[in-house]
């Protein structure tokens, strides 16, 4: 029982170091935001490209041109198009 208990304990305290990593990830990222309100760095594609059904039309180029990239064979794990397209939807969209 001492065994379990121990473990339990390192469990805990594995667990209260994720959330103070994901807390400081936070407070990064709400930074980094702060930062580019301040410069004038718009949130979201859509706010520099309102049109959605243009933006839509040209997605699968934009994915294509990105992936074809010689920028991304230097990526510590090769994307896959559906990722590259689905950052770009987040990033016209807004989310994480």
């Amino acid at each position: 029982y001492v065994k379990v208990g121990d473990i339990n304990s390192e469990i805990d305290i594995l667990n209260m170091q994720i959330e103070e990593s994901l807390f400081r990830w936070e407070e990064i990222q709400n930074k980094i935001n702060e930062l580019k309100s301040q410069i004038g760095i718009k949130a979201t594609i859509k706010e520099y490209v309102p049109n959605e059904e243009y933006f839509l039309e040209k997605l699968d180029e934009m994915v294509e041109q990105a992936f074809d990239d010689q920028c991304t064979g230097s990526n510590p794990r090769y994307p896959l198009i559906s990722e590259i397209k689905e950052m770009y939807l987040k990033a016209y969209y807004g989310g994480k």
